[in-house]
């Protein structure tokens, strides 16, 4: 799948940060979509930091503190909340990339559904590229 953050009225934009605004509504928009189309709907993503530093210009982006709670980043980080969707970076991820994931939990159920329902198992991860 594929987000372009590209495709927006420059006009609108005096400098910087309201582009990324601008860009921020567009990609959380489309993405809020994207996981509302999946059955299950995923509960966390795991992103970039060059998608983290759009998405953080959104109003219902909620920060988590990362003051005091590590000294340094890991390879996987909380970083805040998007709507209900846990949002970590990955400093090793690819550019401009988004996986969507559900948890451990939900996907234990669904293993347990296709064992019994003979039906083909649903993936845990969806991949989007986003065009910044």
């Amino acid at each position: 799948m594929r987000i372009d953050c590209n495709n927006i009225p420059l006009g609108l934009s005096t400098n910087i940060n309201d582009l990324n605004k601008l860009k921020s509504g567009k990609l959380v928009r489309s993405l809020l979509e994207i996981n509302e189309k999946m059955e299950p709907r995923r509960n966390y993503m795991v992103m970039s930091m060059n998608v983290f530093n759009i998405i953080e210009h959104h109003d219902n982006f909620e920060h988590k503190n990362l003051l005091g709670l590590k000294k340094e980043l890991t390879a996987l980080t909380l970083v805040g909340n998007l709507c209900g969707l846990d949002c970590y970076i990955d400093i090793h991820m690819k550019s401009n990339n988004i996986l969507l994931f559900y948890d451990k939990q939900i996907a234990r159920n669904l293993k347990l559904e296709s064992l019994l329902d003979n039906n083909k198992f649903i993936e845990e991860k969806v991949e989007i590229e986003v065009v910044l």
